[in-house]
């Protein structure tokens, strides 16, 4: 079952250089004159865990953050099982991981290349693995709430400075696996005035770093075409080795960089994760001898037109991609009828099944246009809970 969030729980800005940072420290400086504060705020600086995100409610209720922050996933489970509360916390937001010596001593050795996948199968998996067992047994599996965690303070000017030296620090102290520091300025009247996007915290940053990265060869480009007609391309690559995967692709940002770096089969790139996270092309060493040429849409054929760096696909009335991106998006913006995933949301399209048509099909209805009995049963089951279930205006809207 889903939990309504009390907060929304928002993800963080990034900076990965000092320019970006020297812009976030000018906003809140410039807030805190609006205010008429005399002195230039404070930052606390605290460890970016790289974990499972979740918030913690009074009487043991432990839920994910969820696809967009406001309603994550129960997981209380979890704490049955032996995740270890960290601190004297009844309520809060922060991070479930395991402790990194652990993990490196005894569940690396065993094939896991990330802890953070491994506590998203602690909390995810029917029934716990023996890894799992062990690892709550030992008292290795934590939720860690993000105020118990150290905040030192410093002022913009010295993060400017010496902000290499505070993220080895702070990140170098840390019992758990991290991805950057968050830096947070302090002050209610501050938060409160400079608030947040639909994104993240304005007065809330993390610095992080970007590996090196290394060199990888394209094998093909598949373009994808999008909702709203934007064609993207995605680079397929020989299999490589990064921080906690293996990586077999990567996003290639638009048409635009794709055809001024030659990226095509046989490009040699360099691959980072962007973050840690998301890989990402940062370089092209080589450029491929064959770069993919941009003209008519993957989906329908229709010839692309240029918008500004991307290309995009006019046929927004018969583009199946774009038919069924939008089913999807409507379902997953809904959330209320679970079931509708990809490939259902294509034969959706290509049975020319508007959103209208689609919330008044039965069982029958959906096994006439080639979804299996017990699929069919379940998606109409879906469509008559979400008739049942109240939607905010706002998510509707």
């Amino acid at each position: 079952p889903l939990i309504h969030h009390s907060q929304r729980m928002l993800s963080t800005d990034k900076a990965y250089d000092r320019e970006k940072l020297a812009r976030f420290f000018a906003r809140c400086e410039k807030a805190a004159t609006q205010l008429g504060w005399s002195e230039k705020p404070l930052y606390q600086v605290q460890a970016k865990l790289d974990g499972l995100s979740g918030r913690l409610y009074p009487g043991r209720v432990l839920a994910t953050r969820g696809d967009d922050g406001r309603h994550g996933r129960n997981i209380s489970h979890a704490l049955e099982r032996g995740l270890t509360i960290i601190g004297e916390v009844e309520e809060g937001a922060g991070e479930i991981v395991v402790v990194e010596d652990y993990f490196q001593s005894v569940l690396a050795p065993r094939g896991y290349e990330h802890p953070r996948n491994f506590m998203v199968g602690f909390c995810g998996a029917d029934m716990p693995s023996a890894d799992h067992r062990e690892a709550a047994e030992t008292g290795m599996a934590h939720f860690v709430a993000y105020s118990t965690l150290p905040a030192p303070t410093f002022t913009a000017e010295q993060l400017l400075e010496s902000v290499e030296s505070v993220f080895a620090e702070i990140t170098g102290c840390c019992p758990y696996r991290t991805d950057g520091i968050v830096i947070s300025a302090m002050g209610t009247r501050l938060r409160d005035y400079l608030g947040a996007t639909d994104h993240h915290y304005r007065w809330q940053i993390a610095f992080k770093k970007n590996l090196e990265g290394v060199r990888a060869v394209a094998t093909s480009v598949v373009l994808q075409t999008g909702r709203t007609g934007i064609v993207t391309p995605v680079v397929h690559i020989e299999p490589v080795q990064l921080p906690g995967a293996t990586v077999r692709k990567a996003s290639g940002h638009n048409a635009a960089k794709l055809e001024e770096d030659g990226i095509g089969p046989g490009a040699v790139l360099r691959i980072v994760r962007s973050g840690e996270v998301i890989p990402t092309i940062v370089g092209v060493e080589e450029p491929s001898e064959h770069p993919v040429a941009f003209t008519h849409c993957p989906s329908c054929g229709t010839e692309l037109v240029t918008d500004g760096r991307f290309r995009r696909c006019p046929a927004t009335d018969t583009c199946p991609a774009q038919a069924s991106g939008g089913i999807h998006y409507f379902f997953q913006t809904l959330y209320t009828a679970k079931g509708f995933g990809k490939k259902i949301c294509e034969a959706l399209a290509a049975a020319e099944k508007s959103i209208p048509a689609i919330l008044q099909m039965q069982a029958g209805d959906f096994v006439a246009i080639g979804i299996s009995p017990g699929v069919a049963a379940n998606l109409a089951d879906a469509i008559a809970t979400a008739k049942q279930t109240p939607v905010p205006a706002a998510r509707f809207l």
